[in-house]
């Protein structure tokens, strides 16, 4: 009810996920033994969704075409899977959980210098920074 109060949207995500989202955003190999993974009978990859972080960008991506439609404010309460060894920051949690995640995507003007900066739809710094043309 408070989100919704605050004008955020609710969406849901699938649980089960493949794994070229993971890969673009490198995921796939930072999380290590830390996912539940899966092959499908084509032999296809997959996981239990950790987190849907990667999902909320692409569906604002695809979603949202111009800075006119933003910010937009999105949140899930979902099951989340993770085979974590041990404890994280002294939490030691299930396998199973259900948490709740929101972000909200705004628009950042493009800055560039000679680093590499962060320019365009952002959200909540889930989006990995991109280079400044020369």
């Amino acid at each position: 009810e408070e989100m919704d109060a605050i004008g955020a949207q609710e969406v849901h995500f699938p649980a089960l996920l493949p794994r070229d989202i993971y890969d673009q955003t490198g995921r796939w190999t930072e999380y290590g033994d830390n996912l539940f993974r899966l092959v499908d009978r084509k032999g296809a990859d997959y996981l239990l969704g950790p987190t849907h972080e990667e999902m909320f960008t692409l569906l604002v991506k695809d979603l949202y075409s111009s800075y006119k439609d933003l910010p937009v404010s999105l949140y899930q309460i979902q099951t989340k899977y993770r085979d974590e060894a041990r404890p994280r920051a002294g939490l030691l949690r299930g396998r199973e959980f259900l948490m709740k995640e929101a972000t909200r995507s705004t628009w950042t003007r493009p800055v560039c210098s000679a680093a590499t900066t962060t320019t365009g739809p952002r959200t909540n710094g889930s989006s990995r920074a991109c280079t400044c043309p020369s």
